[in-house]
């Protein structure tokens, strides 16, 4: 219910602010994206380096992660429907436990919703991308048009908590039209360094 409080409290917010224009991503987010994104890289071991054998590619943007927030009138019924496919509810990722104990904290909610209205799309810092085998999401839809065998892969843009000390992460595989999976990825700073806590499939196809 705390949940359902705080982003009653951001609809009345929100509708005295709908022309507000969109902010740029201070120096400090961006730092903390590129080292996510590497952490993601080494730590999940992804195979999408040009030096691994047959190698997967990766967007060169994250995308928006695709969130469900309760409308007003869910809020006021206080049962909010299930998410629509391919969206992750805010209330999912708020009352998440890892060993026993929420990772993220109600007051991150509001901080979630105002980094989502952001911006929709963030190309990967060149030097990573250096590294990887990438791809642009014009050059995948050709690919996937002209070829069967492909196999893609997509992070999100992370959410990070008030304290931005901990990071949310979502990541994709696409390999055809009826192949493919999610998971999503819960990530702490600690001692400087982001470290994958854990992670959960989301989907599969």
């Amino acid at each position: 219910m705390r949940i359902l409080t705080i982003l009653a409290i951001f609809f009345i917010t929100l509708s005295c602010k709908k022309n507000e224009e969109k902010t740029n991503l201070d120096s400090a987010r961006i730092e903390n994206i590129n080292q996510i994104v590497k952490a993601i890289i080494v730590q999940d071991s992804l195979k999408i380096l040009k030096t691994d054998k047959n190698p997967i590619e990766l967007f060169e943007n994250l995308r928006k992660l695709r969130i469900y927030i309760p409308t007003k009138k869910d809020i006021e019924i206080g049962a909010p429907p299930p998410p629509p496919t391919y969206a992750t509810s805010i209330n999912q990722i708020i009352e998440t436990e890892i060993k026993g104990q929420r990772f993220f904290s109600a007051k991150d909610s509001l901080n979630f919703i105002n980094q989502y209205r952001e911006i929709d799309s963030l190309k990967i810092n060149p030097e990573i991308l250096r590294n990887v085998v990438s791809t642009s999401t014009k050059k995948a839809k050709l690919k996937t048009q002209i070829e069967e065998g492909y196999y893609f892969c997509e992070m999100t843009i992370p959410l990070f908590s008030k304290d931005t000390n901990k990071a949310y992460v979502e990541l994709a595989y696409y390999c055809g039209r009826l192949c493919g999976g999610g998971k999503s990825i819960y990530l702490e700073k600690i001692n400087g360094e982001w470290k994958i806590i854990e992670s959960y499939s989301t989907w599969v196809s």
